[in-house]
C-alpha cells in the first residue's frame, strides 16, 4: 500500500508538472491589433522569447536604426506565419513590457513548481492551480498613419 501511496503521489507530481510548463509556454505570447482610420484591422498572435527580446533590444533594432531603417518585420506565432511590419520605435517601447511580463509568469510558474515540491499527498497537487493568478495576455495596439506602408 504505501509503495502505491508513493507511486501516485510521483505521478500526480509528474501531471501537475506537466500542466504548469504547458501554462508557463503561453508565456511569450502577445497580441498585436491593428488600427487603420480608427478600425481594427488585423489581430495577430506573436511569440518572443527571452532570447528574441533581449537580442532584438540590445542588438538587432539598435543596429537597424544605425542601418538607416525605420521599421522592422515581426512574424506571428500562427501556421501559417503571417508578418507585419511596425515602426523600431514602437517596437524598443512594447518589447520591454512583454519582458515585465515574461518575469510575472516566471515568477507564478517557479511558485507553483515549488507548491508542487512541497506537497506531501496527492489532494495537495491537485489543488494547485496552475492558471490562477497568471496576468492576462497582452495586446498592443498598433495605430497605422496613411503614410505607413504594411
Amino acid at each position: 500500500d504505501e509503495d502505491i501511496a508513493v507511486n501516485e503521489l510521483a505521478r500526480a507530481k509528474s501531471d501537475k508538472l506537466e500542466a504548469i510548463y504547458q501554462q508557463d509556454a503561453e508565456s511569450n505570447k502577445f497580441f498585436i491589433s491593428v488600427i487603420s482610420k480608427g478600425k481594427e484591422v488585423a489581430n495577430s498572435e506573436f511569440w518572443m522569447d527571452k532570447d528574441l527580446r533581449n537580442s532584438l533590444l540590445n542588438v538587432t533594432l539598435p543596429a537597424l536604426q544605425q542601418n538607416g531603417d525605420t521599421t522592422t518585420r515581426l512574424w506571428s506565432n500562427t501556421i501559417p506565419p503571417t508578418s507585419i511590419d511596425v515602426p523600431i520605435e514602437w517596437a524598443l517601447n512594447c518589447i520591454p513590457i512583454i519582458e515585465v511580463y515574461a518575469k510575472k509568469t516566471y515568477d507564478m510558474t517557479q511558485g507553483n513548481i515549488a507548491k508542487v515540491y512541497a506537497a506531501k499527498t496527492v489532494d495537495e497537487i491537485n489543488s494547485i492551480d496552475v492558471e490562477s493568478g497568471y496576468p492576462p495576455y497582452i495586446t498592443f495596439e498598433l495605430n497605422l498613419t496613411p503614410d505607413y506602408n504594411e
